[in-house]
This record gives C-alpha cells, sequence and structure tokens, in this order.
C-alpha cells in the first residue's frame, strides 16, 4: 500500500463562496470542507501493477492519528478482499515518524468484535541472530509491543501484526536518496568506513563539474549538467539527477583525479568519492526489479537466497550509523536513522517473505511510491493543471485516469497502456449508461 498528499486549490469552485467541496451524491449537510487530499494506490509486489484504490479529504495536512485510522480501515478492506498486505511505504518524514511514534503509544488497533489482536513492533534484534520475534497470536495481549535496546542495529525495523498478518511499515528509498542530496548541498557528512572517520563535501563535485567542463566528445561525466550540480540550479525534486550524481561513474572519475592532483592539498576528495559509491550501492539494493544482476552492479537485483544483499545491509548499517550532517549547532543524523530502520525493515520483510512464504525472490524496487509521483504528474497535466487542482478538477482528472489506466505507463509522453478497457468498455456501454453514475 502506497500513499501519498497532494495540496488542493482553496477556492474549489466558482459557485461557493465557502470552500465547501460540491457533489451531487451529498446533502448540504453532508458537504465536506478541505484542501488536501491524501491518494491511496495498491501495487503489486512481485509483478508490477498498480492501481489506485480511493482518495481522502482533509482540511490542512492530514494528521497522525487519522493517518492511522485510515491505514486500519484500509488494511483491513484491503484484506477482506484476499489480497496479501505485505509493506505500507510511507512518502514523507513527518507522517511516518510520528504515525510510528503515535502507534507505539496509543492502543489505536485495538480489538475489535470479531477482530484478532493487533500489535505493532518496534523490532530491534541481536547482532548474533538472524530470525526474529514470532507474530502475535490470539492470547498476546493487545497493548502495543515496544521491544528495544539502546544501540540501534541493522535488524531493527518496525511492523504492524493486523488480523494475523505482518506489515513492514517503510519509508519511500527514493524520497531518503533525495533528502540526504538536498541536504548535502549545505552540509557537510561526516562518516566512518574501515576504522577510519572520513567528511565528504558538495563542493568536491562542483570541482569535478568545473575541471570537466568543455569540448562535450571528451567529458568524463557527460550526463552531468548544471541541473545536476549547481546548487541554485539543482532540480531538487528529480530523482534522476539525484541518482546521476550518486553513481560508480562520478566516484571512480573523481577517485581518480585525486589521485592526479586535480583537487590541489585537499585529499578529502576521496572520501567524497567513497560516500558516493556507498549511496549508490545502498539504492542498488533497494532498487532491483529483475532476477539477474545488472552488468557491474550485483546489487541492482531482485532479493532471493544467497544474493550479496544481507552481507552488504550488515556492512551498510555500521557506516549509517556513524553519518551526520556537519550542521553549525550540532550534528544531525534523522535521516540516517530513517535508512537504518528502513533497511531493517526491508530486512526482515525479505527474510520473512524467502522463509515463510517461499518466494524465490523479491524485488525491492516496488517498494517505492514511484508510480503514485506519475499518477500525479498526470493529475496535474490533466486540464492544464498549473500548480494545484481544484477538488472538481481533482475529482474528475482521477475518474479519467482509474477507468484509462493511462498512468500504468511510466513514459508519460506515450500512452500505449490501457488496464481496465473492459470495465470501461461496460460502463460506456449504450445500454448500461442510463443506469450508471460516474
Amino acid at each position: 500500500i502506497i500513499f501519498q498528499e497532494i495540496p488542493l486549490a482553496r477556492e474549489l469552485s466558482e459557485t461557493n463562496d465557502n470552500d465547501e467541496l460540491d457533489d451531487d451524491n451529498l446533502d448540504d449537510s453532508d458537504k465536506l470542507t478541505g484542501d488536501n487530499v491524501v491518494i491511496i494506490m495498491l501495487r503489486g509486489l512481485n509483478r508490477d501493477w498498480r492501481q489506485p484504490v480511493a482518495f481522502h479529504l482533509t482540511k490542512g495536512k492530514i494528521k497522525s492519528d487519522d493517518l492511522a485510522t485510515l491505514l486500519r480501515e484500509l488494511i483491513i478492506s484491503v484484506l477482506e478482499i484476499s489480497f496479501k498486505v505485505v509493506a505500507v511505504v510511507f512518502n514523507k518524514k513527518e507522517s511516518y515518524i510520528e504515525t510510528i511514534s503515535l502507534l507505539n503509544s496509543e492502543s489505536l488497533f485495538s480489538v475489535e468484535e470479531d477482530d484478532r489482536p493487533s500489535n505493532i513492533d518496534v523490532v530491534e534484534a541481536d547482532n548474533n541472530r538472524d530470525s526474529y520475534p514470532e507474530a502475535p497470536n490470539k492470547s498476546e495481549s493487545n497493548q502495543l509491543r515496544n521491544i528495544t535496546q539502546k544501540k540501534p542495529i541493522w535488524t531493527s525495523g518496525y511492523v504492524l501484526h493486523l488480523r494475523n498478518n505482518e506489515i513492514s511499515l517503510l519509508y519511500n528509498p527514493t524520497n531518503l536518496l533525495r533528502v540526504v542530496r538536498n541536504k548535502w548541498l549545505t552540509y557537510d557528512i561526516s562518516f566512518a568506513e574501515n576504522g577510519k572517520v572520513k567528511q565528504a563535501s558538495w563542493n568536491h563535485i562542483m570541482k569535478l563539474y568545473s575541471a570537466d567542463e568543455g569540448n562535450e566528445d571528451t567529458k568524463f561525466c557527460p550526463k552531468l549538467t548544471q541541473h545536476h550540480v549547481v546548487i541554485d540550479e539543482i532540480d531538487k525534486g528529480s530523482l534522476r539527477c539525484c541518482t546521476q550524481v550518486f553513481s560508480q561513474r562520478v566516484s571512480s572519475i573523481m577517485r581518480c583525479l585525486a589521485k592526479l592532483g586535480v583537487f590541489g592539498s585537499d585529499n578529502s576528495a576521496t572520501d567524497t568519492a567513497d560516500l558516493i559509491l556507498f549511496f549508490d550501492k545502498l539504492f542498488d539494493s533497494f532498487n532491483g526489479t529483475n532476477n539477474n544482476p545488472d552488468r557491474g552492479k550485483p546489487l541492482r537485483c531482485s532479493v532471493k537466497a544467497g544474493s550479496p544483499h544481507k552481507d552488504f545491509w550488515r556492512s551498510a548499517s555500521t557506516i549509517l550509523s556513524s553519518m551526520r550532517f556537519m550542521t553549525p549547532f550540532k550534528e544531525e543524523s534523522t535521516v540516517f536513522n530513517l535508512w537504518l530502520t528502513t533497511l531493517g525493515s526491508m530486512h526482515r520483510l525479505c527474510d520473512r517473505l524467502l522463509k515463510q512464504r517461499g518466494l524465490n525472490n523479491i524485488p525491492l524496487g516496488h517498494l517505492n511510491c514511484d508510480p503514485l509521483e506519475t499518477f500525479n504528474s498526470f493529475l496535474l497535466n490533466q486540464d492544464a493543471f498549473t500548480i494545484r487542482p481544484t477538488y472538481e478538477m481533482f475529482r474528475e482528472s482521477f475518474k479519467t485516469l482509474l477507468f484509462s489506466g493511462d498512468f500504468m505507463n511510466e513514459d508519460m509522453n506515450s500512452y500505449q497502456i490501457h488496464q481496465l478497457d473492459s470495465l470501461r468498455s461496460y460502463i460506456y456501454d449504450e445500454q448500461t449508461k442510463a443506469l450508471l453514475e460516474i
């Protein structure tokens, strides 16, 4: 389950001065007010299908307790139609942290009549253990459990137990990578690797870009442009501009130029190269969809028994635990803690699906919110939206995309995949058209 929140225009209709959302199916007493909408989508894990299923209107940003209640109702509804829910992916840092904190402190997921116990675990296992606590059974208490140790370790993570289903609570890895890059523009990153303390600076990337300027045919890093490197011109929302900086090529070129003295007496350029390569590998480990790895990219593949992901995650957790942004007043590590938590949740999920569900491979590249970002881009392109659609524009565009399936195609300039064609044909069939209101 993935979801994302987008703002709506405050003027919701030309005929209404009270910011009320007009709907033909609502009485005056039931009309809603709101300027934000949460879009909810289901996405397949083994097969990359995706389907929007609902949207939820809110006045302002959705509150954590409302989000927790919404998640519970949604998960139960999805389970009741025979889907197996294995994970919920959050797309905003604030909603993730606050909702997890709320679920850990209050019994929002209490037992209802004819319902089974449901708990949320904050799990941190022993360093020497590869197994995890069993899911709660009927006899267990309904209170939320908190199993913690002082030192965060790589097998930590958040899971929710609901109706005898274990559901991992993840943070969107693509957002994590963007957050690291965006904050790195301002503050250096300190980290420890192989017993050595290192410090990486964005200035080294700018120097590399300056040294590489010249003939386009002889550039070391031809993909890098000012939109990748120059701070005032970087597209901070573009994942492509982010991953093309965190790449093996940029790391290797920087290391070679450092050895040739291009960076002068600044020996820390190799530290920056090490950091770039580390995040390239870390993102690869969460971004694989094929059974076989790409050439030179052993981690960019589905997780399966014997794949190198587990060993890499073990070493990566040590490095992430040491990472800090060198801010003027204090060292800041929130985003790196989120990496650790997501890494632990991913590991726990893979271990459970491989051993208990008997899956042969797990494409972790499907555990992100990219389809929702594509879907939202389509929404904003419908009817020439500028920045924020009105509710009526959003509703009509949501309806159009829901039945056309055009958003299913990752290439937003090509409309070749049309899902739900049979349903669309039925809805617009002349014999049933008069009976259906959409």
